[in-house]
């Protein structure tokens, strides 16, 4: 069929448009034209009859799914698609088909920093001791979990070590708290959704007859639950097509699974490949290099990235003997590329850690350079703001705990802890919510006389807001600041010599909900899951002409004219402890791969041989990765043999810097055995317990028992260990 869609598609891009029906996997390479297949694919579909609402496209941020939606009606003059991120469409979901498993409709939803303000209450619930058992170690296993779709129930029986039992309970009274709080966590949204149309055939049914194809975006940053709600949702008519790039699968750490392309081809055997090869982003020399890098990845279904442009300036990779001269290169040729024209937001710094970031810093503010740190602290998460959402969230959902015990004494009204104790002991012995009983003056006639006052004085508040909970958002943020004196309060502590930055966010505040009561409408429940479901990358503020500073995580899908890939340095990437999390070689190298194919046209990796880390010089050196590189199309400065710092810059311990014994990274480490003593330059002096591999060789595993009381196993060839001659 001919179609004015089809134009400007190369002959693969076509090919993945025109396989409108049945399962299909597009391989799409870095820059290879991913969303305007996509785009192009929905018109497509929508020329041949299939009605908007129809089509359900799920991808990772609103950024992206408000740019599909724009290409598509542009290209359609259509609306009425569902492009939603996966949390926004199972929040959506939820809201109309939770009653079926018995739970309201006009939940919370929790974000990061409620989760672990819940967990708080839970280690203090089951009173455990939250040095030992950190909240957020829980929060994290509670998440893991819940991505494997294990339920509290399966991780009781799945607990072997008393401290897994331990975090089996607090997931069983972190859930529990959550269904009395009438929330949901971001993990929960995936969750309940996906278990909904798993064990309920009518809303299964219902959701497969009202949506005929479904398409995933970035497949490769899907987890098995998000994969099991596609899955479930196009069971009957398999109209599934995924999108993704194996090579820029460096997510694991939140659940992530690069496996879903192998269980999506077995769940599909009649599925369709097309792999988007055709790069249009980057010249040749930098492609070349992305490719020769991935090509060493074992565990990846065969792509080769080629570009007909012309090759450009060759990379280059430079090694400096320390950090600081690094940083300080790095920032004079930004110079020179303002001078060549290149525009500062044209221009990135990336790195695998925060932590590498301060050199850069400093040097680009010696030579007068504005940069931004992309993922500083978000507008939204700023306590004026938590503080102000907190307040309309309990007004939404009067069990919500969280944000209750958030606002209870702020500004302070006299409401401590003890008397939110007590006031809780109340509402449990009356079987009453703690918002019911605060709006009661009654129920706190057994209060001391102060804090008795302070509770009717608070249940005032509380019952003057309830009745403006009806008008537009703004209205009732601006009802909010008058009654509590929330602004004031801020005002004071300006001209008591504090920042103004907290009250003129609180102004950029109610901005957002005017701007929601103009455009939008509707009532305070979807004012509050909009902002819930903000994404990391929606959060991030556009900070006009200026230098970006990230980490290579933050930097995904993103692009820009010159990159600078700064601290390719062993141990830092590959990251030590991606060995010690089980992550290994690939997807360090996957991230890598990502930093390189962000380059447009100038592409700088950098490495040190000697890096300064809590006052201390550490001894580091090019990463293997760089051996993996080649050399067409490469240009190599500074490749001096193993550093050894000046007498002014020798290695040294804290409390121990006259007489520290060391040695060259890799000189004694082939000798080290079970009983070898070792230093590391974050985690200090250990001993090694066991050493496992065979023969001598530095690609055996240590296990290594930090004397700070905790164990890493590592890898000797990047564990930057040096042993010491006790």
């Amino acid at each position: 069929m001919s179609s004015p869609l089809l134009d400007r598609l190369n002959p693969m891009q076509r090919t993945a448009v025109l396989c409108t029906d049945g399962p299909l996997l597009v391989l799409a390479g870095a820059g290879s034209g991913k969303t305007r297949v996509i785009t192009h694919r929905i018109a497509y579909l929508i020329e041949k009859g299939v009605s908007p609402d129809a089509i359900l496209a799920v991808t990772f941020t609103n950024k992206a799914a408000r740019e599909m939606r724009e290409r598509v009606w542009q290209l359609t003059s259509r609306g009425g698609l569902r492009v939603q991120t996966f949390h926004s469409f199972c929040a959506s979901f939820l809201r109309l088909e939770f009653p079926s498993v018995g739970r309201a409709t006009d939940f919370t939803i929790y974000d990061d920093g409620d989760g672990l303000s819940m967990m708080k209450l839970v280690v203090k619930d089951l009173g455990l001791d939250p040095e030992l058992h950190k909240p957020d170690k829980l929060l994290g296993q509670v998440s893991r979990w819940k991505n494997d779709g294990v339920d509290p129930e399966e991780a009781m029986t799945r607990a072997r070590r008393s401290v897994d039992e331990h975090a089996a309970q607090a997931y069983e009274h972190y859930d529990r708290r959550l269904r009395e709080a009438n929330a949901c966590d971001f993990d929960d949204l995936l969750l309940e959704a996906r278990r909904i149309l798993r064990d309920c055939a009518e809303v299964r049914t219902r959701w497969q007859t009202r949506l005929s194809h479904v398409l995933v975006d970035e497949f490769q940053d899907t987890n098995g639950i998000q994969y099991g709600l596609v899955r479930e949702l196009t069971r009957s008519h398999r109209n599934l097509c995924v999108t993704g790039d194996q090579d820029q699968s460096i997510y694991s750490w939140r659940g992530a699974r690069v496996e879903n392309f192998d269980t999506f081809l077995t769940d599909h055997a009649e599925a369709k490949t097309v792999k988007l090869e055709q790069n249009y982003r980057s010249t040749g020399n930098i492609l070349r290099a992305a490719v020769a890098v991935i090509e060493h990845n074992q565990h990846r279904i065969p792509k080769r990235l080629w570009t007909e442009a012309a090759l450009g300036t060759p990379v280059r990779i430079v090694g400096f003997d320390d950090d600081v001269s690094e940083a300080i290169s790095i920032a004079g040729r930004i110079r020179e590329l303002e001078r060549e024209g290149i525009a500062r937001e044209e221009i990135a710094v990336l790195f695998r850690t925060n932590s590498l970031s301060l050199p850069i810093e400093r040097a680009l503010l010696e030579v007068g350079v504005p940069y931004v740190v992309v993922g500083g602290l978000e507008f939204f998460a700023r306590q004026e703001v938590k503080d102000l959402l907190a307040y309309l969230r309990f007004l939404a959902n009067p069990h919500d705990l969280v944000s209750l015990f958030r606002i209870i004494n702020v500004p302070a009204r006299g409401l401590g802890n003890t008397t939110r104790d007590e006031l809780v002991a109340i509402a449990r012995r009356d079987g009453r919510p703690l918002g019911e009983v605060l709006r009661d003056p009654a129920a706190s006639e057994s209060l001391p006389k102060r804090a008795r006052t302070a509770a009717v004085a608070f249940a005032k508040i509380l019952n003057d807001l309830d009745q403006a909970v009806g008008l537009g958002v703004a209205e009732l943020l601006r009802r909010i600041l008058d009654v509590t004196g929330y602004d004031t309060y801020w005002q004071g502590k300006a001209t008591k010599g504090g920042s103004l930055d907290p009250h003129q966010n609180i102004g950029q505040f109610v901005n957002v909900a005017v701007d929601w009561d103009t455009k939008k409408g509707g009532p305070l429940s979807e004012f509050l899951a909009e902002i819930a479901l903000l994404t990391d990358q929606d959060r991030t503020a556009d900070e006009g002409r200026a230098v970006s500073l990230m980490t290579l995580h933050a930097a995904k899908g993103l692009e820009f004219d010159a990159v600078f890939l700064l601290g390719v340095d062993r141990t830092i990437l590959p990251h030590v402890m991606s060995y010690a999390e089980g992550r290994g070689d690939e997807e360090e190298r996957r991230l890598l791969h990502v930093g390189i194919t962000r380059a447009k046209k100038e592409l700088v990796i950098t490495y040190a041989r000697a890096r300064t880390r809590f006052g201390s010089t550490v001894l580091t050196g090019p990463s293997n990765f760089l051996d993996e590189v080649g050399r067409d199309g490469i240009e190599r400065y500074g490749e001096a043999t193993t550093y050894r710092p000046s007498p002014s810059r020798r290695r040294s311990e804290p409390g121990d810097e006259q007489d520290e014994p060391w040695r060259d990274d890799e000189e004694g480490l082939s000798e080290l055995d079970s009983g070898s003593r070792v230093w590391h330059p974050e985690w200090g002096r250990g001993e090694i317990l066991q050493v496992r591999g065979r023969g001598f060789g530095l690609d055996r595993k240590v296990t290594v028992r930090f004397d700070q009381g905790f164990e890493r196993t590592l890898i000797l060839r990047h564990a930057n260990l040096v042993p010491l001659e006790e």
